[in-house]
């Protein structure tokens, strides 16, 4: 039987990673985010702060993030990449 020394440095348990049922439609959106995301550099000669948030939110925060946190990591990049299209509207 394990004493309590050993208990107090076992690391604790992690949680299991609850994924939403609609995983596939969180990846659906992050697929077309990106695409939107593509388009929108190919149309500038410089990617805006904007699209850079938008393009780590969908690439490196991605690879880390379980599926709750992807469907976040969605919603912000569409909000990134909204703000970059008032924007090209605005000063069009």
């Amino acid at each position: 039987m394990p004493n309590s020394e050993s208990l107090r440095r076992a690391k604790p348990a992690r949680r299991p990673c609850l994924a939403p049922a609609n995983q596939a439609e969180i990846e659906k959106e992050r697929n077309r985010l990106f695409d939107e995301l593509m388009l929108l550099r190919r149309m500038q000669s410089a990617p805006s702060q904007a699209l850079e948030t938008a393009r780590i939110l969908l690439t490196r925060q991605w690879i880390k993030a379980d599926w709750r946190e992807r469907e976040r990591l969605n919603k912000a990049a569409g909000w990134a990449l909204q703000i970059e299209l008032n924007g090209n509207q605005s000063s069009a």
